[in-house]
């Protein structure tokens, strides 16, 4: 049976590809990493233990749930029929699915990889009442709510070639849509998670601040 390293070293190929400038990109491998880290402490939560979840293959499916996206951005860089290609977030987790059967295939039995395929395809359906695809939910959703959504905003922004006030300008509304407690309230299943996921956006929340005082050069003889 295959352990959790043996599905990181099968994941790293698949989700470590070449940067916009060439170079090679962890980015996705990172976030899965985080996931698993996650899931170690959500795993030992009271509601959760009575889930009774599979732990190998939630393992797997966290870290084959965004399994997709390499494979499409070159398929979108290499092909004229993907280059003005949108593929909705089913769609990515859909074929993620595929990739992490074609890619689990000689590590899990076929029971287990139709599960992991099943989580893939469900961590982001709200009415899903399978376990594994619940807890991965809440695992992968604190992956935006802190210090680290906000890495993750600034680089995508980055990438666009977009400037750090437009990203305090999409923070801003963000807080005046209420969208952070909405977010928390509605798409975390479990009540510890909830508290984890705000007491990482009052963290964040003071830095973001200071970025706004900064960018508006209004804190001067402060140091």
């Amino acid at each position: 049976m295959a352990d959790r390293e043996e599905l990181i070293a099968a994941a790293r190929p698949v989700l470590v590809g070449p940067s916009p400038l060439g170079r090679e990109d962890a980015f996705l491998l990172d976030h899965a990493l985080r996931t698993l880290r996650n899931l170690d402490v959500i795993l030992g939560f009271e509601e959760v233990k009575s889930l009774r979840a599979d732990r190998l293959c939630l393992d797997a499916a966290a870290l084959f749930h965004d399994a997709a996206r390499v494979r499409l951005e070159r398929e979108r860089r290499e092909s004229a029929v993907y280059a003005a290609a949108t593929f909705s977030a089913e769609d990515v987790r859909g074929y993620s699915a595929e990739v992490a059967g074609d890619t689990l295939k000689d590590l899990l039995d076929a029971r287990q990889v139709e599960h992991v395929q099943t989580i893939i395809r469900q961590f982001q359906n709200r009415s899903s009442a399978v376990p594994e695809a619940m807890i991965l939910s809440d695992a992968c959703n604190l992956d935006d709510m802190g210090a680290l959504g906000v890495w993750r905003e600034l680089r995508r922004f980055a990438l666009d070639g977009r400037s750090p006030a437009e990203v305090l300008t999409s923070w801003r509304r963000k807080l005046d849509y209420g969208y952070f407690p909405a977010r928390i309230s509605e798409t975390f299943r479990f009540a510890e998670t909830r508290r984890w996921a705000e007491a990482r956006f009052r963290r964040v929340e003071a830095f973001m601040s200071e970025m706004i005082r900064e960018n508006e050069a209004a804190d001067p003889r402060e140091g």
